[in-house]
């Protein structure tokens, strides 16, 4: 039963990981997004248009 738990923990991992540094990395650019958009980073109209489509992004690759 305990080599079971091994090999279904190591079997796991590699997901967990992946899941994990997904979920931050969306997370992250989500934040980006939103600091451009309230003009906490960058600003002018080209700015406008990169933060749209950052926060777009980041918020759509947190809902998978």
């Amino acid at each position: 039963m305990v080599a079971l738990r091994k090999l279904d923990r190591k079997a796991k991992m590699p997901a967990t990981i992946f899941t994990y540094t997904f979920g931050i990395l969306s997370a992250l650019i989500t934040g980006i997004g939103m600091c451009l958009s309230m003009k906490v980073i960058g600003n002018g109209n080209l700015m406008f248009i990169l933060e749209i489509i950052i926060g777009m992004n980041g918020s759509k690759l947190s809902d998978l």
